[in-house]
């Protein structure tokens, strides 16, 4: 598998959207639709001209996104320096081995 390279800036934007979009699904819907219902996240690979949708319940990216070293990203677009903190067969939850929040914390079994 070659090398994936991971740019920040696009991750971090990746991120704010992401954080946007359940922002946005919680206006427009009742709070328990967006805990309860799987939705579209962007890949937080970082990597340039990713374009995959992560389905993960609402209330799941909000507990992964309290992280800043924890990103959501579609299987296989894990960096090589970053350490797979939970599996699914629809994601992967990244980051720093060091960093690595507890993966009980992060639900990764609901997708």
């Amino acid at each position: 598998m070659a090398a994936i390279d991971v740019d920040e800036t696009a991750r971090r934007r990746k991120r704010r959207g992401n954080e946007a979009l359940l922002g946005q699904t919680a206006n427009e819907s009742s709070l328990t639709t967006v805990n309860d219902e799987p939705l579209g996240f962007s890949c937080e690979c970082g990597r340039v001209g990713c374009s995959e949708t992560v389905w993960m319940v609402g209330s799941h990216f909000q507990q992964v996104a309290r992280s800043e070293s924890v990103y959501l990203v579609a299987p296989g677009h894990c960096a090589d320096d970053e350490h797979v903190i939970a599996s699914t067969g629809g994601y992967l939850l990244v980051g720093p081995e060091t960093h690595a929040p507890s993966p009980n914390n992060l639900h990764p079994t609901a997708a």
